[in-house]
């Protein structure tokens, strides 16, 4: 399969870090264009009804605006998306036509994943493209 486009999805944590590298590698390997989303949880007219819109929104924009494929010579757009995060990746992937969407796990289980929801989970349930998760990576411990 060639792919000609990839989502990554981030919420800035450094847990989506590994994930922003293998994208940015399977964009550079395969001459693909890669979309770096992000998800506010809240439609914008709510946040602006709330008086948060230049908190969040804005906020997540400057954030996004700096979070770039880790090789310069991928070509990529950023987007900043709202709604449920699984709807809104799964979303944006099937109107842009998405071969891949590359999103890091936090790798929470049990009763963590339970209580807070695995937008990861979700999104390979709702997504018509592949969705690859890329756990965070594991400390090194040098003895």
């Amino acid at each position: 399969m060639r792919l000609k486009k990839i989502v990554f999805a981030t919420d800035f944590s450094t847990n989506c870090e590994p994930a922003r590298e293998l994208a940015t590698s399977l964009a550079r390997d395969g001459g693909a264009m890669m979309f770096i989303v992000h998800v506010v949880d809240r439609p914008f007219e709510d946040l602006a009804a709330c008086g948060d819109q230049s908190a969040e929104a804005t906020d997540a924009g400057r954030q996004l605006s700096r979070t770039q494929p880790t090789d310069p010579d991928v070509g990529y757009a950023q987007r900043l998306l709202t709604g449920p995060p699984p709807d809104a990746i799964a979303r944006f992937a099937d109107e842009h036509d998405a071969d891949l969407i590359v999103i890091g796990s936090h790798g929470r289980t049990g009763g963590m994943r339970v209580l807070l929801g695995s937008v990861a989970e979700t999104l390979m349930r709702r997504a018509k493209c592949s969705v690859l998760t890329v756990k965070p990576a594991s400390p090194v411990v040098l003895a």
